[in-house]
């Protein structure tokens, strides 16, 4: 219930370190927090080390720690980002200062007890 999803839009850390926390390449996270709720973060930017873009209002509907969620993210390198859990959109966001050679995407699972399932990227023009 800590801080597990998705890592999209990372930028090419220029010494081929490709670590996923507040201090190494800059990236976007899509998560459930601990309440629940859809979140959406930027690590590592511009000297933040966190930055909160978005969090829904409401927790994620029908959703409870320890149940299956799937989480989607279309993002279109140029500051969109849509993002989903289980198929519903939720999340619709502009960042005008967006990461830019941001197309490295990873899971983060930051807790013992999370796995995994049907990872899968695709890229469109």
């Amino acid at each position: 219930i800590n801080d597990n999803g998705i890592i999209f839009g990372m930028e090419k850390d220029v010494y081929q370190q490709y670590y996923f926390w507040e201090d190494g390449p800059a990236y976007y996270f899509l998560f459930v927090s601990d309440i629940c709720h859809l979140y959406l973060a930027k690590a590592s930017f511009d000297g933040q080390a966190w930055t909160e873009l978005m969090i829904t209002s409401a927790p994620i509907p029908g959703y409870q720690h320890g149940d299956e969620v799937t989480l989607m993210v279309e993002f279109d390198g140029e500051g969109g980002i849509d993002c989903y859990a289980n198929d519903e959109w939720l999340i619709g966001y502009y960042d005008w200062d967006f990461i830019e050679d941001g197309v490295r995407y990873g899971i983060r699972c930051e807790v013992p007890g999370v796995s995994y399932t049907e990872f899968k990227a695709e890229h469109t023009d």
